[in-house]
């Protein structure tokens, strides 16, 4: 499956990107949730940039995905500029959600040098009310120090599965802790703006 798309919003709006930015990445396809992601990660590795995937799943199918999208996965890798890590669920963390996330980016950037281009989400599952609130807590930590990450980081999310019954809640939330919205979707109907158009803040 070749993820690629001419006249696609979103890629023009990642590609213009030169500045470190805390994004999200709103999608109901997982194609289009991928295309997005992908794209990003070449940018960063176009600039000869350090680039992390972050994942709970199979690293080996996230790096096949990245062949199938252009990438070239083993040239990068052995220039050490491309990293893929599974990543624990830091809601099991005995010190708690603050100190499991700074866990985890201390192990992500431990073999890389800034400035950072960060994919992923931490918190594996968002359609449980306990979930959602762990995430939003970590959204909130990245976006209140981002300054100190010396990072772009996007942020995925599955519409279909953030939690249902306050889903307008949590996405309003969402959108106050980053600095972009890319709507991933069919390419007639994708948009990609910074979150202050939309919230105030």
């Amino acid at each position: 499956m070749r993820f690629d798309a001419k006249n696609y919003l979103p890629f023009d709006f990642i590609d213009q990107l030169d500045t470190k930015r805390h994004l999200i990445c709103i999608y109901q396809d997982p194609k289009y949730g991928k295309m997005v992601q992908y794209r990003f990660m070449k940018k960063g590795l176009q600039k000869e940039e350090h680039c992390i995937f972050v994942t709970h799943d199979s690293i080996k199918l996230i790096e096949k995905e990245m062949v199938d999208s252009g990438i070239d996965v083993d040239y990068f890798k052995q220039k050490n500029l491309l990293h893929v890590y599974n990543i624990e669920n830091i809601m099991n963390h005995p010190e708690g959600i603050s100190q499991g996330f700074d866990s985890v980016i201390n192990k992500i950037t431990s073999n890389s040098k800034p400035p950072y281009w960060i994919v992923g989400r931490i918190i594996p599952n968002v359609s449980t009310v306990d979930g959602i609130k762990a995430e939003l807590e970590v959204e909130r930590l990245l976006h209140r120090h981002f300054d100190n990450y010396l990072c772009s980081f996007l942020c995925p999310y599955n519409f279909k599965e953030l939690e249902e019954e306050k889903c307008t809640v949590w996405l309003e939330h969402l959108l106050k802790n980053h600095h972009s919205v890319i709507y991933a979707v069919e390419p007639k109907n994708a948009v990609a703006f910074d979150s202050d158009l939309v919230i105030d803040v």
